[in-house]
């Protein structure tokens, strides 16, 4: 399983999609983004450095794209770069990406010219669920 973008620079198949659970992400990587944990969400500040460190990601590994989810109750879609779209999933409670990402997957999943794809979380419950 992939933790860190190091690793996914390095273990990533050509020509994938890559799909960040943003807040998943930045919590199990806390020292490197900082613990957002009393508040309950990352903030402006955590995503932006995230988003930094995945378009040096992509920068390196010009062959792949990402979509990074992010729980937030305004939904929205954000074309950071050719090959790096950043996702607010909307909605209200608790797993609002991850929600996003299983209809997502299961829409990819069904179409014609889907390409093979990532996902890159800690959430087992997610990991379980996909399709």
């Amino acid at each position: 399983m992939v933790t860190d973008l190091d690793a996914l620079a390095q273990s990533a198949a050509p020509g994938v999609l890559v799909i960040i659970d943003g807040n998943n992400f930045l919590f199990m990587q806390s020292p490197l983004y900082g613990d957002y944990r009393e508040p309950g969400f990352p903030g402006h500040d955590h995503q932006e450095k995230l988003i930094t460190h995945v378009l040096v990601l992509l920068d390196r590994r010009p062959d792949l794209s990402v979509d990074l989810w992010f729980d937030n109750p305004i939904p929205g879609v954000e074309q950071r770069s050719e090959r790096l779209r950043v996702i607010q999933s909307g909605g209200k409670g608790k797993n609002r990406a991850d929600r996003g990402i299983l209809a997502f997957l299961k829409q990819h999943k069904a179409s014609v010219d889907s390409c093979p794809y990532l996902l890159v979380t800690q959430d087992k419950k997610l990991r379980k669920r996909k399709p």
